[in-house]
């Protein structure tokens, strides 16, 4: 069954949306799961991961871009590169729903308090639920761990 989850944060900031994004990436890899990240460009791809393997002071999460050919739990494509290399959890952090987004097993999105951000999540809540998805809202905004 193709599940979508959408984490609605309180916060308006990109800054927050990658801190959660970091939480979350360590609750699914701790669940033995991989995870692929829908990127909205190649710079964008590229700085998110560097910040994951910057994550803290005494952690990292272990990543590639889809162009390396290492092996890593969390792999990080964009439209030009979108090469997923599993089908396990797909994080979309673009503006578009990824082609073959119904191939995975799982879709987060997660939403900031931008209007941009608020109306493009509407939209591909819409879709996912037009193409059968089963979707979970998650209200963050009173919660301080992902869920």
């Amino acid at each position: 069954m193709k599940k979508a989850d959408f984490y609605i944060l309180a916060d308006s900031d990109e800054d927050a949306r990658r801190h959660f994004l970091c939480k979350l990436l360590q609750r699914i890899l701790h669940a033995n799961y991989c995870v692929y990240i829908y990127c909205t460009d190649q710079y964008s791809a590229e700085k998110l991961s560097d910040l994951l393997w910057q994550f803290s002071a005494t952690s990292f999460l272990a990543n590639k871009l889809v162009t390396d050919s290492h092996i890593a739990p969390i792999s990080i494509g964009w439209p030009e590169k979108h090469q997923p290399p599993h089908h396990d959890v797909i994080v979309n952090l673009s503006e578009q729903i990824p082609s073959g987004a119904e191939d995975f097993t799982r879709i987060a999105e997660i939403v900031i308090q931008q209007e941009a951000s608020l109306k493009g999540s509407r939209e591909r809540y819409k879709k996912y639920r037009d193409a059968g998805f089963v979707i979970k809202h998650n209200d963050m905004r009173s919660k301080t761990n992902p869920g």
